[in-house]
């Protein structure tokens, strides 16, 4: 297993990817009506002008034996305004294969990630999950974030409310 910083012609991968974690992971998290209408080609071309518009994300996937991307993740410096003027970088999104989950494909993918944040010299890592996603908190704490005691109630990409907890990493401390 490998990693490597994603390029345009993975967009359609990384929609496919988005579109089967999603549904798997967030089936009874997000409103059904929202997850029904998740369309593959407006999010391969979404993914495409992510890919190659100048923006201050950085795209990581992960691939699998043979080679094959079997998840992604996006990150880049922290969003909240309360973390802007740190050197704290952000989990955007991580997204496998749900039939790859539990190989250690996320653990390989997020570890690259934060060697990354390391060598950018950021203090920190921090990314929103669902509060009701116990499967995704379980696996940031296994990976040493912690929630930090930041919330939010309500979702710019759902247009709904979904209750949301920060949590954080401060690097140097990669657990394994």
């Amino acid at each position: 297993m490998s990693t490597r910083i994603a390029v345009a012609n993975d967009a359609h991968k990384m929609a496919e990817i988005q579109i089967n974690a999603w549904l798997a992971a967030y089936i009874d998290l997000m409103p059904a009506d929202f997850l029904k209408d998740l369309n593959i080609e407006e999010t391969s071309k979404n993914w495409r002008r992510s890919l190659t518009e100048a923006n201050p994300g950085i795209y990581r996937v992960v691939l699998n034996d043979a080679g094959l991307i079997t998840g992604y993740c996006v990150y880049g410096p922290a969003r909240d305004a309360d973390l802007q003027k740190q050197a704290i970088g952000e989990i955007v999104a991580i997204n496998i294969l749900p039939a790859e989950w539990r190989k250690g494909y996320g653990r390989e993918l997020l570890q690259a990630v934060l060697a990354h944040a390391e060598k950018l010299r950021w203090q920190a890592m921090s990314l929103w999950v669902i509060k009701n996603n116990q499967q995704a908190r379980d696996f940031y704490q296994a990976l040493g974030f912690e929630a930090d005691g930041a919330e939010k109630y309500f979702s710019t990409l759902i247009k709904a409310p979904l209750h949301e907890l920060r949590y954080k990493k401060l690097l140097g401390t990669s657990a394994t």
